[in-house]
């Protein structure tokens, strides 16, 4: 438990470090590839596919609930 609240710390100054160092137009796309990267391995760590409402709607629309 203490190796992976230090690697979140470590993980986190890193970040902030980067931040401070990088151009804005370096950061914009690491933000973005971070969250596909993250919602990828969650769904590898959960071993399922996306649900088809949720990967077929476009940006910012929220899905219809089944009836």
């Amino acid at each position: 438990m203490s190796a992976a609240v230090l690697g979140s710390w470590c993980a986190t100054w890193f970040w902030n470090i980067a931040f401070q160092r990088l151009p804005s137009p370096v950061i914009g796309p690491i933000g973005g590839m971070e969250a596909k990267f993250e919602a990828f391995f969650y769904l590898l760590w959960e071993q399922r596919m996306p649900a088809p409402s949720r990967s077929s709607t476009r940006r910012g629309e929220v899905p219809k609930p089944r009836r």
